[in-house]
């Protein structure tokens, strides 16, 4: 957690919850000029094989934008011992100790994951488009995600008496 005077931190990117409006709306609006040359007649006559290309297009748009974009956190503020998570309005105090891994996943928009051990509102992960951080390897491991696995691991472990090793 950044020092910032004992003040939630936001976590999370401040334009996750326009992305999730505006990359369908590009995607969609795309097929516009291709239906309307198509089904105008100018490429002749409407195709059945065409119209199953669109549709399965927009069906292939449809299942990744439910599984990778619509399913992402509005908001993740950080209040030291737990993660407060938004999502299409309702809200949910995620302990970290109940964090049993992060993984990150670079993709467009990015993805940083939370595997919860006890599945809360939002189902067993909660996942969140991480605040821009600039990395100059893309391999390498993304520092939030380092953060919150190292985090959530003495979470767990608070009482054990063995902190000496975290994750690796």
């Amino acid at each position: 957690m950044a020092d910032n005077g004992g003040a939630p931190a936001r976590l999370s990117a401040e334009r996750t919850p326009r992305l999730k409006i505006l990359y369908p709306l590009i995607y969609f609006v795309s097929f516009v000029p291709f239906l309307w040359i198509y089904l105008g007649g100018r490429l002749g006559a409407p195709s059945a094989q065409g119209l199953l290309l669109l549709a399965g297009m927009a069906l292939l748009g449809l299942y990744a934008m439910k599984n990778f974009l619509w399913d992402l956190a509005d908001e993740v503020v950080d209040h030291g011992d737990a993660l407060l998570v938004s999502r299409r309005g309702a809200q949910e105090r995620v302990s970290l100790a109940n964090v049993q891994d992060v993984t990150f996943a670079n993709m467009r928009p990015p993805r940083l994951t939370l595997h919860l051990i006890k599945p809360g509102r939002f189902g067993a992960r909660v996942s969140f488009t991480p605040a821009s951080r600039r990395r100059r390897n893309p391999f390498a491991k993304h520092p939030l995600m380092e953060e919150l696995a190292v985090r959530a691991w003495r979470a767990r472990n608070t009482g054990e008496g063995s902190q000496e090793a975290g994750p690796t």
